[in-house]
């Protein structure tokens, strides 16, 4: 990571690529989704005082940048006091800055109180990135992402009633063969109740020794090829019927990365997709 202390593999959203990347903590809180890596890894909370020292450090390489994200795979899950304190930092070192965002969990958001939201509100936080991955209790409890879709949206709505932005991430094929079209159904259903700034599609992948990897090699979960997450992903952005939030997918066939503000470009994203239907069918 560029001008920072920490070494190891940096985990942000691809929105967040030109923002300050301050580290307070390492891995995911939870650490239990079926389809991740960070079950394998070690999740820890960084000392206030060594994220001083690296928020300090990372000043003189900030130049004129006003954006900030927290690294940590949820950081949200940290106490209150504690991501006060580090918004003060951020104050102090970072004049600057005037967007502060970091990833959360839905369990994360429902575990503060709106007294809590407010207070980082007012101190600089201005967005979260969440994984929603689908809105389907069945790929999710099949995922053991340890989140209902009643949960997400609890969670997204206490963040509307605050005016903090977030930004979601959902998971194309996460059902597999089997759960396909629920995951599609229920993913826009939930997308169309939500106010997200931004949804980023991704494609699948199964890491190794992963539970997923694990029903994979069983049988019991059959993955979709690129091809047919593509018509997945073409009937979900089909069904939304959202306002000013901008679609990214940088996996379309392992090759491509379309974009475009909903609902100005939703038939132009349509149209290439069915265009690359079509060239990629047999």
């Amino acid at each position: 990571m560029e001008g920072s202390i920490v070494e190891n593999t940096v985990y942000a959203p691809l929105l967040e690529q030109d923002s300050i990347l301050l580290a307070v903590s390492e891995g995911c809180s939870y650490g239990k989704c079926a389809f991740c890596d960070f079950a394998n890894d070690q999740y820890r909370v960084f000392p206030l005082e060594w994220v001083e020292k690296n928020a300090s450090y990372l000043a003189t390489e900030a130049g004129e940048k006003t954006s900030l994200f927290l690294l940590g795979q949820n950081s949200l899950s940290l106490p209150s006091s504690h991501l006060l304190k580090i918004l003060e930092f951020v104050k102090f070192y970072f004049p600057k800055v005037d967007r502060v965002s970091m990833y959360a969990r839905a369990e994360d958001i429902n575990a503060k109180s709106e007294h809590d939201l407010s207070l980082l509100r007012d101190r600089g936080l201005s967005s979260l990135h969440i994984g929603l991955e689908s809105g389907s209790d069945e790929v999710l409890s099949l995922m053991n992402k340890g989140i209902t879709a009643a949960e997400l949206l609890a969670a997204c709505q206490k963040l509307d009633a605050l005016a903090l932005a977030y930004h979601f991430t959902i998971i194309g094929g996460l059902g597999g063969k089997r759960f396909s079209a629920i995951h599609r159904e229920k993913t826009a259903e939930l997308l169309n109740r939500l106010k997200p700034a931004s949804i980023w599609q991704l494609k699948l992948f199964i890491w190794p020794n992963t539970p997923l990897a694990k029903m994979r090699d069983r049988g019991d979960f059959i993955e979709l090829s690129p091809l047919e997450v593509l018509m997945e992903e073409r009937d979900l952005i089909a069904k939304l019927e959202l306002e000013d939030c901008l679609f990214i997918d940088t996996t379309v066939l392992n090759q491509y990365t379309i974009m475009g503000r909903l609902p100005e470009t939703k038939a132009s994203l349509i149209s290439t997709m069915d265009r690359l239907i079509e060239s990629s069918g047999p």
